[in-house]
């Protein structure tokens, strides 16, 4: 019986795939070879060389070679922060007040 052959599928890089990440697979000659060694599910590795997705958990995307993705500001950050820290200045006393006269609160005796 003839030997049975080894058919490898080429993987076809993503353009933001870390080259660090593209030099392991060359020379481990797998996905699932370069998970086992970072200690990562396939899929990420999948995903990240393939179509370029950066896994969300930092520690996973720190041990695939990714940068640093730092955390995405809100749209209106600035003004919510600015309305939290006098909202916070108040006392418990002036807080409530407001919420009575804002949403017409009847207190009840």
């Amino acid at each position: 019986m003839a030997a049975k052959r080894k058919y490898r599928t080429r993987v076809k890089y993503h353009p933001e795939a870390p080259k660090r990440l593209i030099r392991d697979h060359a020379r481990l000659k797998s996905l699932r070879a370069i998970a086992a060694e970072k200690h990562v599910n396939v899929r990420y590795v999948h995903d990240l060389m393939v179509h370029g997705v950066v896994p969300s958990n930092p520690s996973i995307a720190a041990r695939l070679y990714c940068k640093p993705v730092p955390l995405s500001k809100l749209k209106d950050g600035d003004g919510r922060r600015r309305h939290l820290r006098w909202w916070r200045r108040l006392t418990r006393a002036q807080r409530s007040d407001l919420i009575l006269v804002m949403f017409h609160y009847k207190e009840q005796p």
